[in-house]
């Protein structure tokens, strides 16, 4: 039986008719498309019982089709009608039940109450049993003319309502049927399979975490649809009853978890609210308690499946007042967010209502469903990408804005710096310049310091040693008091209270110049080189310029006091035998250069040099002037000097 299908499609293809000539004996049978909706009840029928008892009689349900019931209900639901060819060919008939989660399906086909044909099936028997392999439980009747058959169909769903959407089609019929709707779910998994793929990429590349919980949500819808149309029991579990029965139950409810964790992921922290986030919780963990519940027994499962149905469509009605909520909050990403939810809520949503309401059709494989479901993801993948584009415009915005105030910052650091740097220049002038007044104040004090040593030497000492000297020479007017031994040693004495003298006046004179007063700079000068070629072995060359220009004798004293210094300098270490001294005086800067051929020295020790030059260039930079050293080992030294001409 399981490949008689295939054999009859091929023999019959061009052979059958179209339209089926049969009669059913009953009005409300409608070839094409019947439908009985029926409750289980607890005490079961045997077929002979049918067929020899005829307290057991039928009635009519509002959806088409009869069944047999009597006072007390049974479990088991018994179904039955009659088909007579009325043509005089050969008739196949296909009896398909568009529903693939009956629990127990028995079949039999009945003629002339001989039973010719049966089979036991359904969603709790692996796949295999079915006597036609096919997603929907579907039986062949083979109609002699004017042949009539019997059909008895016993059904339990474990006491749920039962869905029995009967189709009796010709067996061209079925095939165009089949393949127009085969084609039509290949064609509508595989875009929810490559829309799963493709958000997967995009999560991975983007890292961005809506992408992987969008193609999670697809991918359960894409088994929860699997699930419905009865192709994942062949395909994915054939063997695996017990998961079958409860795979419509789970995949929905993942189903409708997913798309929660979804629409949090979707909306962004800002526009989450407390109400907002508690709903979606309580969503979620109802969706949780249909999945854990659905592992259970009969009962429990009975209970998921009754919760389920009822919390798609308020579920998916949450999602759209959430959205429109976020929207009128003026969250752009949910303009097509919306949209999407609201196709998804007719389609899956409205069918589960149409469910319930006791429709004649399995309303999870009608095409209109398959286009909303298709609709509806592809309009939830425009808004991610939508969010997407605001997100990066968002993001370019507040990079900008970034930018912006760095800009702003770095502008008013510059400022900032360019004010410190300002004050710090303005600042370090004004110390400079109070040192400057310190050695100048120190240099003027020393200056007078000077003076009054001077004169109290010349005033002092001076009177001193020139009365010492008269009395010494009182000692031997005429050479005629003292032997010759005394006679040296009183000699030796006059002359050393001489050159005591010459030495006192001459540091007298350099303490207190006081030819600057009288003769001036150059003259003071010459002189002080003239007495130094004079008494040492070292050659001094002077040149000046200028000088006569400068009226301030002040400055003159300190130009002596820095040459004097410089000049000693070289006297007593540079071991030189040749020097020069030039100074020269322009409209805005004396110029001072004392050279020498002596030994040098390196720029680390003039770094730790004495106090001579340390001396020179304290007072030069207390005339704001520059001092700068040239020399090396055995080159000889120069030693530079500029001061300005205005204080």
């Amino acid at each position: 039986m399981k490949y008689l299908l295939v054999f009859i499609l091929l023999a019959t293809k061009v052979l059958s008719q179209p339209v089926l000539n049969i009669s059913t004996g009953f009005d409300k049978i409608i070839p094409g498309k019947s439908c009985a909706f029926v409750i289980s009840t607890k005490n079961a029928y045997s077929l002979q019982q049918l067929l020899v008892d005829t307290s057991i009689h039928y009635t009519y349900q509002q959806s088409n089709l009869l069944y047999f019931y009597k006072e007390d209900y049974a479990e088991d639901i018994w179904l039955t009608f009659s088909i007579t060819n009325t043509s005089n060919s050969f008739q196949p008939v296909v009896v398909e039940l568009n529903n693939p989660f009956i629990d127990d399906i028995v079949f039999y086909n009945v003629k002339n109450d001989a039973v010719i044909d049966s089979n036991i099936s359904g969603d709790e028997h692996p796949f295999n049993t079915r006597s036609i392999l096919f997603r929907n439980p579907i039986y062949l009747l083979s109609l002699a003319p004017l042949d009539t058959h019997t059909v008895y169909f016993k059904f339990n769903a474990d006491g749920r309502k039962i869905h029995l959407p009967i189709v009796l089609k010709s067996i061209p019929t079925f095939i165009e049927d089949t393949s127009a709707k085969d084609i039509q779910f290949g064609l509508y998994y595989g875009a929810l399979l490559v829309l799963t793929i493709i958000s997967l990429y995009l999560a991975y590349t983007l890292r961005d975490k809506v992408f992987l919980y969008f193609s999670i949500y697809i991918f359960f819808l894409l088994i929860s649809q699997m699930c419905t149309s009865g192709i994942s029991f062949g395909y994915l579990w054939p063997n695996m009853p017990y998961w079958n029965n409860r795979s419509i139950t789970i995949s929905m409810a993942l189903t409708l978890l997913s798309a929660l964790v979804f629409a949090r992921s979707f909306i962004d922290n800002h526009h989450i609210k407390k109400w907002i986030s508690l709903t979606l919780t309580i969503g979620m963990l109802l969706c949780l308690f249909c999945v854990v519940t659905a592992l259970g027994n009969t009962r429990f499962l009975n209970t998921s499946m009754w919760l389920l149905y009822r919390l798609i469509p308020i579920i998916y009605a949450l999602l759209i007042a959430i959205g429109g909520y976020v929207l009128i909050q003026k969250y752009k990403s949910a303009r097509l967010f919306v949209p999407g939810f609201i196709f998804a809520a007719i389609s899956i949503g409205g069918m589960s209502l149409y469910n319930i309401d006791q429709q004649a059709d399995n309303a999870f494989t009608n095409s209109i469903v398959i286009y909303a479901v298709l609709l509806k993801c592809f309009l939830l993948s425009i808004a991610l990408l939508d969010r997407l584009k605001i997100f990066k415009e968002e993001k370019e915005i507040a990079q900008a804005l970034v930018i912006k105030q760095l800009e702003e910052i770095n502008t008013y650091k510059e400022s900032v710096n360019a004010q410190l740097e300002e004050t710090i220049a303005r600042k370090s002038k004004e110390l400079i310049e109070k040192q400057n007044e310190v050695k100048r104040a120190l240099i003027s004090g020393e200056e007078k310091e000077r003076k009054r040593v001077a004169r109290e030497l010349h005033d002092g000492m001076g009177s001193l040693l020139s009365t010492l000297r008269l009395n010494a020479e009182a000692i031997d007017l005429n050479g005629k008091n003292l032997n010759a031994y005394e006679a040296i040693a009183y000699q030796n004495v006059l002359e050393m209270i001489d050159k005591a003298c010459t030495e006192l006046r001459t540091i007298s004179h350099n303490m207190l110049p006081s030819g600057i007063e009288h003769f001036g700079l150059s003259a003071t000068l010459q002189s002080l080189i003239k007495q130094i070629n004079h008494n040492k072995s070292i050659h001094f060359s002077l040149d000046t310029d200028g000088l006569e220009a400068l009226h301030n004798q002040k400055i003159e004293l300190h130009l002596y006091r820095i040459v004097m210094e410089l000049v000693n300098n070289v006297v007593k270490h540079a071991k030189a035998k040749h020097a020069s001294v030039q100074l020269y005086i322009s409209d805005t800067s004396i110029t001072i250069m004392v050279e020498d051929d002596g030994v040098g020295f390196a720029s680390v020790k003039h770094e730790k040099s004495g106090i001579g030059l340390l001396s020179v260039q304290s007072r030069v930079e207390a005339l704001n002037g520059k001092f700068q050293v040239d020399s090396r080992i055995n080159h000889g030294t120069t030693i530079s000097i500029e001061i300005p001409i205005t204080l």
